[in-house]
């Protein structure tokens, strides 16, 4: 199959609202750059992330540097004096975590609480 008929890939974006629509998507994507890698740099080694989407804006995390994906904490508590970025600590299974918006780090507004916000705990 050439090029010219392939037909266009969707936009993530469009997607958005289709779950299984949009990591069938994914899938086919990673397939399709995974098969242009050679066997020489692909032996013994691959690499395996976390997506998320931040702002509209699709990023990934190395899997080797994520320890968990949490649902945010239920009470944190300000740290006197902090940015406005760090939201405050929290207390996951007797360990303090530090929480940091990091859209708002980032510069483009507070991140909207609801329940599908997710807090992802780096190592």
């Amino acid at each position: 199959m050439t090029e010219a008929s392939t037909p266009p890939e969707p936009e993530l974006k469009s997607l958005r609202d289709r779950p299984f629509e949009l990591l069938a998507q994914l899938e086919r994507r990673g397939r399709a750059v995974s098969a242009q890698v050679s066997q020489e740099e692909a032996a013994g080694r691959e690499w395996v992330g976390v997506a998320l989407r931040m702002a509209g804006d699709l990023y990934l995390v190395a899997r080797e540097e994520t320890r968990e994906v949490l649902g945010v904490p239920a009470s944190t508590t300000r740290v006197p004096g902090a940015r406005s970025w760090i939201k405050g600590l929290a207390n996951v299974r007797g360990q303090l975590l530090p929480i940091i918006d990091l859209r708002h780090f980032l510069g483009s507004g507070v991140t909207p609480v609801t329940r599908n916000t997710r807090v992802v705990v780096v190592n």
